[in-house]
C-alpha cells in the first residue's frame, strides 16, 4: 500500500500538501497529475499528517493517518483572542482540594486530550502515569519527606535553605505540603534512548503536562506543578522505584490533580514581560 493516496477527482492540483510536507517528501510531477510520494518518503516520513489536514479538498488519505480517522476543524469552536487571553490567565495553581476522587473516564479524557501535544519528530513517545488512589499519592508523598530527612541529615545548611524543615515539621504534624493532599497524580515519563530524538523527550513531557494543566479546567479539574516532588523523585532512589516505571523510563514532569475546593473570581498581573525582538538588542 502506498504511503498516501490522493483522490484525482477532488485533488485541486493545488501543491500545497508539497509545500507543507516538513520532510519535503511530496513532489508534483506535472500540473495535470496529483501529488506524489518523493524518493525515500518510506524511511523519512514522519507520519504528522500535515498533509492530510492541510488539504482544503479533503482529498489526500495517509496510510498512518487516514483522513477518516481526522476529523474537520470547526469553525464555530475556534476562540477569539480576547477568550484565549482570559483561558490562559485564569490559569491557577491549585493547592486546595476537594475531597472526591475523578472518575476514571474523566481522566481518561484528560490525558486523551493532553496526548496531542507536539513532541520532537512526532515520536509520540510520551507516557502518563495517572495515579487513581489519594492512599499511593500520600505514600509517595511519604517517601519525599523521607527524602527530605536525609538531606537534612546529610547536609543541614541545605536542607534549611531549600525549607525542607517547614516541609518536614508541616508533614508530622498531619499537614501534606508536598502534594497538598491531592487526590491524584499524574505522571510523565519516556524511554530514554529509543530514539535519537529522545534527548527531547523530557520537553516532550513538559509540552504534554502542559496540555493537562490546560485542560484541566474544562473538566472541572484543577493542577500544580510538582517541582519539590519531582526533585526528591530524581534524588531519591527509593521514592524513584515505589512509581514503578517502565524499564528504561525516566520521569520528566509531575502535576497534582483534583477538583479546586475554591474558585478563582480575579485575573492577577504580572511583571512586565522580559522580551527583545532582535539579537543585535541587549536584553533589558
Amino acid at each position: 500500500m502506498d504511503i498516501f493516496t490522493i483522490d484525482p477527482d477532488k485533488c485541486n492540483r493545488d501543491g500545497i500538501c508539497v509545500t507543507e510536507c516538513p520532510v519535503a517528501g511530496i513532489q508534483m510531477p506535472d500540473k495535470e497529475g496529483v501529488p506524489t510520494p518523493g524518493p525515500g518518503l518510506e524511511q523519512t516520513c514522519m507520519a504528522c499528517g500535515h498533509c492530510v489536514a492541510v488539504c482544503p479538498a479533503g482529498a489526500l488519505s495517509h496510510r498512518d493517518v487516514p483522513i477518516e480517522q481526522c476529523p474537520e476543524i470547526k469553525e464555530d469552536l475556534v476562540i477569539n483572542r480576547d477568550q484565549a487571553e482570559q483561558f490562559l490567565r485564569s490559569r491557577r495553581s491549585v493547592r486546595v482540594y476537594k475531597d472526591k476522587s475523578a472518575p476514571r473516564e474523566v481522566l481518561k479524557q484528560l490525558v486523551d486530550m493532553a496526548h496531542y501535544a507536539p513532541t520532537a519528530h512526532n515520536d509520540q513517545e510520551v507516557h502518563f502515569t495517572v495515579i487513581e488512589d489519594k492512599e499511593e499519592v500520600k505514600m509517595l508523598a511519604g517517601l519525599a519527606v523521607d527524602w527530605m530527612r536525609g538531606v537534612m541529615e546529610a547536609d543541614p545548611g541545605l536542607g534549611k535553605k531549600m525549607s525542607l524543615p517547614l516541609f518536614i515539621g508541616a508533614w508530622d504534624m498531619g499537614f501534606d505540603v508536598i502534594c497538598r493532599s491531592a487526590p491524584h497524580m499524574v505522571l510523565a515519563h519516556a524511554e530514554h534512548g529509543k530514539s535519537p530524538f529522545s534527548r527531547y523527550y523530557p520537553t516532550d513531557c513538559a509540552s504534554a503536562l502542559a496540555y493537562v494543566e490546560l485542560a484541566a479546567p474544562t473538566l472541572g479539574l484543577g493542577t500544580f506543578w510538582g517541582g519539590m516532588f519531582m526533585g526528591a523523585a530524581l534524588a531519591y532512589s527509593p521514592l524513584l522505584e515505589a512509581m514503578n516505571l517502565p524499564k528504561d523510563h525516566r520521569l520528566n514532569g509531575v502535576l497534582m490533580l483534583g477538583y479546586p475546593k475554591f474558585k478563582y473570581h480575579r485575573l492577577p498581573e504580572r511583571r512586565p514581560v522580559p522580551v527583545r525582538f532582535s539579537v543585535k538588542e541587549d536584553m533589558a
